[in-house]
């Protein structure tokens, strides 16, 4: 099962310059608003997500300052044996040394196998990384809204369903499929759930687990119970400094 090694962010809307080593399992980011939690999540689906439809203004890069080019970089690790495939990815596949962070350009003996994703913005707002591939043009015929979409048992359409209803069926179809799409991201996990929802959610993405959870899940929060039901480290400080940002595991530090 894919899991993210290592973050890089540079340049990307309140995000001068970030590196980030998460937790293989939860990763609960909080911090006040306008801290760049969102922003972290973004970056992250717009580096490693099937979407090559997206839109840039100069308003996602730092400062407006279009001059300087906005970088994403996602380390993937646990990789399938058929992308560690010289033949295929051999110029592309490095080692990471989980201990230091650091990665090699060159796989290494005692370091692991793993690929890093790139995506790149420059001044023209066209963004470069990823290959060409063929899917669905939506755009292209003519569906209304909800024509194609999931339905549960009695032939009721998930836009019928109410918001929490909605995120936690998500949810538990995401754990059902992490054999082969393992990654989560969740903004403000608390949106629509009631308190003893957010703890069912919590468990279904498997938080209360002792062995490391069948998804990487990346989540934001404001909520007081998600607090209290995490733990100390699967909870991530988001700091914003003059030049960087920093991302501090909780733990049980006494300064934290």
């Amino acid at each position: 099962m894919a899991r993210i090694r290592k973050i890089e962010i540079q340049n990307f809307r309140g995000i001068k310059e970030l590196v980030w080593l998460p937790s293989a399992g939860i990763n609960c980011l909080i911090g006040p608003g306008d801290s760049g939690k969102s922003s972290i999540l973004d970056a992250i689906d717009y580096c490693v997500g099937v979407r090559r439809n997206i839109q840039f203004t100069d308003a996602d890069f730092h400062g407006l300052d279009v001059e300087q080019p906005i970088r994403i970089s996602v380390t993937i690790g646990e990789l399938d044996d058929a992308l560690k495939n010289m033949d295929v990815y051999g110029l592309y596949v490095r080692g990471f040394d989980a201990r230091s962070g650091e990665i090699e350009d060159e796989p290494e003996k005692e370091a692991e196998t793993v690929l890093t994703v790139r995506l790149t913005v420059a001044g023209d707002l066209d963004p470069v990384g990823g290959s060409i591939r063929a899917m669905l043009d939506a755009h292209a015929v003519s569906f209304t809204g909800g024509t194609i979409s999931l339905h549960d048992e009695e032939g009721v359409p998930l836009r019928g369903l109410g918001v929490g209803s909605t995120r936690l069926l998500i949810a538990g179809l995401q754990r059902k499929a992490a054999s082969e799409s393992s990654i989560l991201l969740m903004d403000e996990t608390e949106h629509g759930l009631e308190p003893h929802r957010i703890i069912r959610l919590l468990g279904s993405l498997g938080a209360k687990e002792s062995r490391l959870p069948p998804l990487q899940v990346f989540m934001t929060t404001h909520s007081p119970v998600v607090l209290r039901e995490l733990a100390g480290k699967q909870l991530f400080v988001v700091r914003r400094g003059d030049q960087s940002h920093e991302i501090i595991q909780v733990g049980t530090a006494n300064g934290i």
